[in-house]
């Protein structure tokens, strides 16, 4: 095994899954598949001091839909009050007028909003929820009444792949500060359904490679995330400086997950457990953890082997393979490179 990156000493951002609950149904959800004892406010308070003792710098806040939680608020207020930068992703249903007050009130750093189509009827089925979409723009409306950072967020998938344009219009017209264009993760539902909603390797290819073009125009910043494979499109690969934290997946270098029930993952879209906040040390599990010295270690397998860009990439995303495939290492489903000898 190769020997293990430069990591900081904590992961920077925790990912925190805050509940299992849901209000909606969606079809790509890599949560809606799990259930548990979620933990008591007095255990997500205990949880939140750990992350202050580690210096964790942000939280992001996840589902399930966290607003279902009342103890949200209180965590989210004290995380701020620590220094603690803190993100909501949310669908929009239960943000009125006050809940964006009280939002703006903690403050809230930003906001991600789901939108699937910019067709209601398609994003309205895709959620098993009538009315969903008028919802998600008047939360963005509310939001951005209270000066709230907005992210539109995207899931890219078989569903929407054909109207990026429309959907770039329509952030641009609500004018949110950001739209995220996020790949689709076979993990819970989005694994079931991956058949009918994930794209090809050269389908991914052709449409990354669409948006990339189109953020050169837009009056809006487009963000397509951390998709390792994003670099056999342009990232250098001769470049020294980019072999460090940047390369590869952040999730278990630079970031980690917290389930509903206090479980530590990888990442949202890997139900590998290292441990559990309720009783092992955050630090410990982050340097010890030998799950997580495997992610930050991947060796090439297969056509990895042979890709120039495997000192970039690493794989891609590990979640993917690790899903669909069954193991750790091993190109990412989702990537198109192929050797000479195999086109």
């Amino acid at each position: 095994m190769k020997s293990e990156p430069l990591i900081p000493s904590t992961p920077l951002t925790i990912a925190w899954n805050f509940t299992y609950s849901c209000n909606m149904n969606c079809e790509h959800c890599y949560s809606r598949t799990e259930q548990g004892k979620e933990l008591t406010q007095g255990q997500q308070s205990r949880i939140l001091k750990k992350f202050i003792k580690a210096k964790v710098m942000n939280i992001n806040f996840g589902g399930g839909e966290c607003l279902m939680r009342p103890s949200f608020f209180p965590i989210a207020q004290l995380a701020k009050k620590n220094g603690i930068s803190i993100a909501l992703s949310s669908n929009g249903w239960l943000i009125n007028d006050a809940m964006a007050q009280k939002l703006a009130s903690l403050p809230i750093d930003v906001v991600n909003i789901s939108i699937d189509s910019a067709d209601p009827y398609k994003h309205n089925k895709f959620r098993s929820t009538p009315g969903s979409f008028k919802k998600a723009i008047t939360a963005i409306n509310l939001l951005k009444q209270q000066g709230i950072r907005i992210k539109m967020m995207s899931v890219l998938s078989r569903l929407n792949y054909q109207e990026v344009e429309e959907l770039i219009k329509l952030a641009e017209s609500l004018n949110v500060d950001e739209i995220e264009f996020k790949n689709y993760k076979p993990a819970g539902k989005g694994l079931a359904n991956s058949s009918q909603y994930d794209l090809e390797p050269i389908e991914w290819k052709e449409l990354y490679t669409k948006i990339i073009d189109m953020q050169k125009s837009a009056s809006i910043s487009i963000n397509l995330g951390a998709e390792p494979i994003l670099c056999l499109l342009g990232r250098s690969i001769n470049n020294e400086d980019d072999k460090d934290l940047t390369s590869g997946s952040p999730c278990g270098k630079l970031s980690l997950c917290v389930k509903p029930n206090g479980d530590v993952t990888p990442c949202v879209y890997m139900n590998l457990v290292i441990g559990n906040m309720l009783k092992d040390d955050l630090p410990y599990m982050w340097k010890n953890s030998a799950i997580l010295k495997q992610l930050r270690c991947r060796k090439p397998e297969g056509k990895c082997k042979q890709c120039p860009h495997f000192e970039l990439c690493l794989g891609g995303c590990f979640s993917n393979t690790y899903n669909i495939l069954g193991r750790m290492d091993g190109p990412d489903p989702h990537c198109w490179w192929q050797s000479k000898k195999d086109k």
